[in-house]
């Protein structure tokens, strides 16, 4: 077993060696999570949870929802913090107004998860579902800098089970297909729970989300305790085009406008909206499978979309081999620099260099996608969550592309001016 292996498996055990506390109902359920359901929710200002947020508000199927976030480190009130997530992501900011929301500022590593023993026991004796949503995105950082989200749901675990409801609440984890990004096989990975710590190892990030879903995994086999983790795929922000620029693609693009160069890509690539993603995570809730997929089934051509933003820019597509080559040389250029920080900040592609080079060693591998991702089963999540339908889910086209590079170019991020065929109505 690798050191790294071993890491992972010694949080599990850390995280799973004090015994789960014993479920001791005291209240009768007067209503079943089909009727309806009362929510809490960590990490709302995020993009996925604004997104979840909006969708719970529209339906009479969730009668209370408890928005719960960290404290802001420069004090900016939550609801304005909201307001600013929702506007960003293209979300009607008015759903903050909604009397079925109740914002909550805490810390799900501390007792009583930083609340007030009122509001502790509030929301304990009514919740019936959790979503452990909030979870930093940094693909650069190792594992034991996400400790602190392990814990919180080790913490929320210990809270489903001091319910006095008759059935705990369920939990519902939003994990991620970097879990299994150096996947070793040719075949899918299956909609089950996988137990080894070995074909998790990869990136930090994804390792911890592997933790979290072992730790879920195990209290449901050792308590009544019902959990589902869903390995989520890449998501692309809001139907506004609101796709964060510190993540790897939008690196991408604007690497192509420094250098001139875009990857080809070849195979597929799926690509999810965060409304799209919210909405059958929802649907997924009453799930009898501990692991789902979620990731757009319907896949574009990864050419069509390295071509489409290439194009934009007025980058030239070329190899895969041709691309890293001149990442290198820039990376080269940026070290031997008088400014090597504004040099990395220019062009973002630079400090993701290490995860390129891991992505462009899986591509083009038996089982793999465009972008060197393995490819996920999806068929227990198609059987639960109808938003995936083909009649319900368009495939990402040239429309939603232009979304992005309008939002790109609109945030600064971008410098060039488009083409006249990339001039589109702002939102």
């Amino acid at each position: 077993m690798s050191a790294r292996a071993k890491e992972l498996d010694d949080l599990v055990a850390k995280y799973t060696a004090n015994p789960f506390p014993i479920h001791s109902p005291t209240l009768s359920d007067t209503a079943s999570p089909s009727d309806s359901e009362v929510v809490l929710i960590t990490g709302t200002t995020g993009g996925l949870g604004g997104a979840a947020l909006a969708y719970m508000v529209a339906r009479p199927l969730y009668t209370h929802i408890y928005a719960f976030n960290r404290k802001d480190r420069r004090g900016r009130d939550l609801k304005e913090r909201q307001v600013a997530a929702l506007v960003e992501h293209g979300v009607d900011p008015s759903i903050v107004d909604s009397p079925k929301i109740t914002f909550l500022e805490g810390d799900t590593t501390l007792a009583n998860l930083g609340l007030s023993e009122t509001t502790f026991a509030e929301i304990r004796d009514s919740v019936t579902l959790i979503i452990p949503n909030a979870w930093k995105i940094n693909l650069l950082s190792d594992v034991s800098s996400f400790e602190p989200l392990i814990l919180g749901v080790r913490n929320l675990i210990d809270f489903a089970l001091g319910s006095p409801r008759h059935t705990p609440p369920r939990i519902l984890f939003p994990g991620s297909v970097f879990t299994f990004v150096q996947w070793p096989f040719a075949m899918p990975v299956p909609e089950l729970p996988i137990v080894e710590s070995r074909l998790a190892v990869g990136m930090g990030y994804g390792e911890s989300k592997w933790v979290a879903e072992r730790i879920l995994h195990i209290a449901s086999e050792k308590t009544p305790l019902r959990t589902t983790s869903i390995r989520i795929g890449q998501l692309v922000g809001g139907d506004n085009g609101s796709w964060d620029t510190d993540q790897w693609f939008p690196a991408a693009v604007r690497g192509g406008e420094i250098t001139g160069l875009a990857p080809h890509l070849n195979g597929h690539i799926s690509l999810l909206s965060f409304p799209a993603a919210a909405a059958a995570m929802m649907e997924m809730r009453n799930s009898p499978y501990p692991t789902l997929h979620l990731r757009h089934p319907r896949p574009l051509l990864g050419v069509q979309l390295a071509q489409h933003c290439a194009d934009a820019v007025g980058a030239k597509v070329v190899p895969i081999p041709d691309w890293l080559a001149a990442l290198e040389r820039h990376l080269a250029a940026a070290e031997e620099s008088d400014d090597f920080e504004a040099a990395m900040a220019d062009n973002p592609t630079l400090p993701l260099i290490g995860l390129m080079r891991m992505m462009v060693g899986l591509m083009g591998s038996p089982g793999k996608d465009a972008v060197g991702f393995p490819i996920f089963d999806m068929t227990r999540a198609l059987e639960v969550a109808p938003s995936l339908g083909e009649d319900r889910l368009p495939r990402v086209g040239a429309a939603m592309m232009d979304k992005w590079l309008e939002y790109w170019r609109h945030t600064g991020f971008l410098k060039s001016k488009p083409a006249k065929r990339f001039v589109v109505a702002r939102l």
